[in-house]
């Protein structure tokens, strides 16, 4: 049987997302794998707010939900470029 190659760690920016991602970086750097994030969201807060644009159509609910607007050299593509978040996996 092979090792593990790849770790996934599904994180929505709450109060747990920061433990999580310091256990799967540690795991990963343990177990010499690849570490792969993503940004989940809550279906229920998701159909919270569809809820709330069908009873109140005059409000705009999603941008004041919205983070504030990056200019291009900060976007978030280049910022995770920069911090090596792309793709990462422990040096040899």
């Amino acid at each position: 049987m092979e090792g593990i190659k790849r770790i996934l760690a599904a994180i929505d920016f709450s109060q747990y997302s920061p433990q999580v991602l310091r256990f799967a970086v540690d795991l990963t750097q343990e177990l010499k794998a690849q570490l792969v994030v993503v940004n989940v969201l809550n279906q229920r807060d998701v159909q919270a707010i569809e809820m709330v644009q069908r009873e109140f159509p005059g409000q705009s609910v999603s941008s004041s939900l919205r983070p504030p607007q990056r200019s291009a050299s900060t976007s978030s593509r280049s910022c995770s470029r920069k911090r090596g978040l792309r793709r990462w996996a422990p040096k040899s």
